[in-house]
């Protein structure tokens, strides 16, 4: 048994409290175009979220280190970048209305994203890990998570 995962993940438990004060208490500057990782430390997102904007939404990602949340386009894969809306399919379950699947077709990796026009009380990184069973779902259709949760889901 390869105990890398779990010191990785241990690793990164304790390094998140640490990375997201720097980012508390750092002044960043808005991202030029729409980076697929933090632009403030060059963490993979750990969840998406779509606010209201308008009469639609305006989709964030939030990093998985230090919890910077910056805007990404709407139909892009933040993990190899394909915009071709066939390719980028959403899954949804009834029990979690608010919480949809974004996989991508092309390099077979998704992104869990909370949609807050459906549920303002939510609370995406929290909401993330409270719909594991989109993530069962997931693998079993081969798709592969962006950033792992701490859970290791």
């Amino acid at each position: 048994m390869n105990s890398e995962p779990f010191e990785a993940i241990l690793s990164w438990l304790f390094l998140r409290p640490y990375a997201e004060y720097l980012a508390d208490h750092t002044k960043s500057t808005a991202p030029k175009g729409t980076p697929s990782l933090c632009p403030l430390c060059g963490g993979k997102p750990q969840v998406g979220a779509l606010r209201p904007e308008g009469d639609g939404a305006t989709r964030s990602l939030i990093c998985s280190l230090c919890a910077t949340e910056w805007e990404y386009r709407r139909i892009v894969c933040p993990a190899c970048g394909e915009e071709d809306v066939h390719k980028l399919a959403i899954y949804t379950a009834k029990e979690f209305n608010h919480v949809r699947v974004e996989a991508c077709d092309s390099c077979r990796s998704y992104l869990k994203t909370v949609d807050l026009t459906k549920d303002g009380h939510a609370v995406p990184v929290v909401d993330e890990l409270a719909t594991i069973p989109l993530d069962l779902w997931a693998a079993e259709h081969s798709y592969q998570k962006l950033r792992t949760n701490v859970l290791g889901l």
